[in-house]
C-alpha cells in the first residue's frame, strides 16, 4: 500500500477497520462512498502526503469538516486528521 497516491472508495463499503491506511506516505486524495457508517480508529495514521477526503454527497452517516469525522444524525466526533502538507 506504500505506492497509493489516491483512494476512491466503492458505495457498497459500510466500514474499515482500524489504520486500514497506515502508513501510506505517498495518498493524497482519499474519496469515500455513500453507505460508509463507520470505521475504525486513526483511518489516515502516517498518512504524511493526504491533502484532501471526501464524502460521498448522498452519504447519510458521515460528515467531513474542518479534518474532522463526525457522525452525522448525532454530531458524534468519530475522528480527526492532522494533515502535513509538503511543498
Amino acid at each position: 500500500f506504500t505506492a497509493l497516491t489516491k483512494f476512491v472508495c466503492f458505495n457498497s463499503v459500510e466500514s474499515f477497520g482500524t489504520e486500514p491506511f497506515f502508513g501510506c506516505t505517498k495518498l493524497v486524495d482519499v474519496t469515500l462512498g455513500s453507505k460508509l457508517r463507520t470505521f475504525g480508529n486513526s483511518p489516515f495514521y502516517r498518512c504524511t502526503s493526504l491533502k484532501e477526503v471526501k464524502i460521498h454527497k448522498d452519504n447519510p452517516y458521515l460528515e467531513f469538516k474542518d479534518n474532522i469525522f463526525y457522525q452525522k444524525e448525532q454530531k458524534k466526533l468519530l475522528s480527526y486528521l492532522v494533515l502535513q502538507y509538503r511543498e
